[in-house]
């Protein structure tokens, strides 16, 4: 029997905002797993960025899993 991965989370990219970011990204993984609303989900979204490419390839692969 293989074990299946329902939801994956990654955060990184943290930068010069490491200490400050890497804690609001916990914070915010911990509301997703919890289906808790979350103010800063919209803040740091990677769909936040207005290119169209970047926003086509999450849009793909979010819909193939």
């Amino acid at each position: 029997m293989k074990a299946q991965i329902k939801e994956t989370y990654l955060a990184s990219g943290f930068n010069s905002w490491e200490m400050n970011t890497a804690m609001i990204s916990a914070i915010i993984i911990i509301d997703l797993i919890l289906k808790l609303d979350n103010n800063y989900f919209k803040i740091f979204s990677p769909l936040r960025f207005k290119d169209k490419e970047v926003k086509d390839n999450l849009d793909k692969h979010n819909k193939n899993h």
